[in-house]
């Protein structure tokens, strides 16, 4: 562990910066279009505002689906720059040709991750603050001179950690499945997946595998025939 890690430091150090390099700049140009557009309302002659408003909206969401599609990217070029030891940009450019050749693969990974990531950040820090509620307040033997903000303080703290626990335990379990991701469908590519469990292979689907063959009807034949 001690030696991947620092291969990591001393090999991909660089590609890490450059890609949280490149979402900083699109975070400080989503900063500063916001800024000038709210320059803009507020030094707005008439009735303008309406209309500046309705161009920044549309400015920020497009920034926005811009940053989530290169932190998208960033994910799958990291992984390609560890497996095979490549720069980030032959990364970005592998993570492209990746998504044209098994585009259903990966929204059903993303729609799956997303699903899954959404139920543990939610379900674990309700169950957690829950616990701690009934363990601390009403299981306590002075649970009836507990104020009412007093009583929530305890669980609230607890919801917070958890919650911050929980959602990074989902965001290593996400990049998890992606690498999986990536392994399974360059071991299909590259080698027909010959290191592949049979169930694992069927369940990514087979790209090079033949469609069966058509069985020949009786009728048919006697019909050609005559």
């Amino acid at each position: 562990m001690l030696t991947h890690l620092g291969w990591v430091l001393r090999y991909h150090l660089g590609t890490l910066a450059f890609g949280s390099l490149i979402v900083a700049v699109i975070m400080m140009v989503q900063l500063l279009t916001k800024a000038l557009f709210t320059y803009l309302e507020k030094n707005a002659p008439g009735g303008n505002s309406a209309v500046i408003k309705l161009v920044s909206s549309c400015v920020q969401c497009c920034l926005w689906c811009f940053k989530k599609t290169v932190e998208f990217i960033n994910s799958y070029s990291y992984i390609y720059c560890f497996v095979e030891n490549v720069g980030f940009c032959s990364g970005c450019m592998k993570t492209f040709s990746l998504m044209l050749r098994y585009p259903a693969q990966i929204a059903i990974n993303a729609s799956v991750q997303l699903v899954l990531a959404t139920l543990l950040t939610v379900t674990t820090p309700l169950v957690c603050s829950t616990g701690a509620f009934m363990y601390f307040d009403f299981l306590a033997s002075d649970a009836a001179t507990h104020g009412s903000m007093g009583g929530l303080m305890l669980p609230g703290a607890v919801l917070v950690l958890s919650l911050l626990m929980s959602r990074a335990f989902a965001s290593v379990w996400e990049q998890v499945i992606q690498s999986l991701t990536v392994c399974v469908l360059l071991d299909i590519d590259n080698f027909d997946g010959r290191f592949l469990r049979p169930s694992m292979k069927d369940a990514f689907g087979d790209p090079k595998k033949a469609p069966p063959a058509e069985e020949a009807d009786p009728k048919k034949e006697g019909l050609i025939a005559k």
